[in-house]
């Protein structure tokens, strides 16, 4: 799943397909996985779960929180895809791996307060522009986008 929402992307700039749409469809079909992963998980290693929970519930009040500041401002889900936010990804998908593989919880649980700097610069980009926009790269790009604006 990681390796097909990376080459789309990849794909859709290569070929100049890129559109308001589908930046919203990729960030709505990277909610619907990250919201359906934990309970996949909880259903096919319920202890993992159970030693997890905290930074399990951590991690999607993380992934959840920027959401609602957008759909408060803006009335819509925000689609920034911001170089944190794929790193995060990254990091989330390899702690989850080595997780339930392993057993192993400390790349997890650094991917989990790697998210929270993820979730502060979302917000943060959401305080700071004036209208919804898709494909903003840093907290830098929205202000640069603000100073545009004004």
């Amino acid at each position: 799943m990681l390796i097909s929402d990376a080459l789309d992307g990849i794909l859709a700039r290569a070929l100049n397909q890129t559109s308001e749409l589908g930046a919203r469809l990729d960030s709505y079909g990277d909610i619907l996985t990250y919201l359906t992963t934990p309970l996949a998980v909880w259903w096919l290693f319920p202890d993992i779960v159970q030693a997890e929970k905290n930074y399990i519930l951590a991690a999607l009040f993380l992934y959840i929180l920027p959401a609602f500041f957008a759909l408060y401002k803006f009335g819509k889900l925000a689609s920034y895809h911001t170089w944190i936010t794929k790193f995060s990804a990254l990091l989330m998908s390899s702690g989850v791996v080595v997780l339930l593989l392993f057993h192993e919880p400390l790349l997890f649980h650094i991917a989990v307060w790697f998210l929270a700097l993820e979730c502060i610069e979302n917000i943060a980009i959401t305080l700071i522009i004036p209208k919804q926009e898709s494909d903003i790269h840093t907290i830098f790009h929205a202000l640069a986008l603000r100073r545009t604006d004004t």
